[in-house]
């Protein structure tokens, strides 16, 4: 992403953080502990959940393509598996029907995210007629990777209900 300045962003508390664009759409970053759907036993370390989204008031509004965007989101990404030995899950939001088209998205900028200690897995769920597009994105030297990847995959077969193994 050559040229291209990420926002500054501003935590709020231990999850969440914002940044608002050039625009004034704020924009909030959150990063939960997901560990809670992995078995206890497994020792994968913090598995975390990632989430981005404008403000609810926001919401409905327009939204004009701008990359300072896409370039602070996959910075905050970059930054947290460079800090961290660990493995996120997205999920894409279904509540507007536009999940394929954010997966599609995502899928565009985790190839621009440039590196090479990222691993990306991706599953489609169809639970009562809702289509979840989810990823695993996990450090390539996570010490326990295949079985996250493993226990990733049974999660999506098990529609999204932690496993109890």
């Amino acid at each position: 992403m050559p040229n291209v300045q990420p926002y500054k962003v501003f935590p709020l508390d231990e999850n969440t953080s914002i940044f608002v664009t050039d625009s004034e759409l704020t924009y909030f970053i959150e990063f939960f502990s997901y560990s809670y759907m992995f078995p206890a036993n497994a020792k994968l370390g913090n598995i975390y959940t990632f989430n981005f989204y404008p403000s609810k008031e926001q919401a409905k509004e327009r939204i004009k393509t701008d990359s300072r965007i896409k370039a602070t989101i996959l910075d905050m990404l970059a930054k947290f598996f460079k800090e961290n030995n660990t493995a996120l899950v997205t999920i894409c939001d279904s509540t507007d029907t536009k999940e394929m088209y954010r997966h599609k998205l995502f899928d565009k900028w985790f190839i621009e995210l440039e590196t090479v200690f990222v691993e990306k897995y991706d599953c489609k769920t169809v639970i009562e007629d809702t289509t979840l597009y989810n990823s695993l994105l996990i450090h390539s030297k996570h010490p326990n990777k295949q079985k996250a990847i493993n226990y990733f995959y049974k999660i999506n077969d098990n529609e999204f209900l932690p496993l109890d193994e």
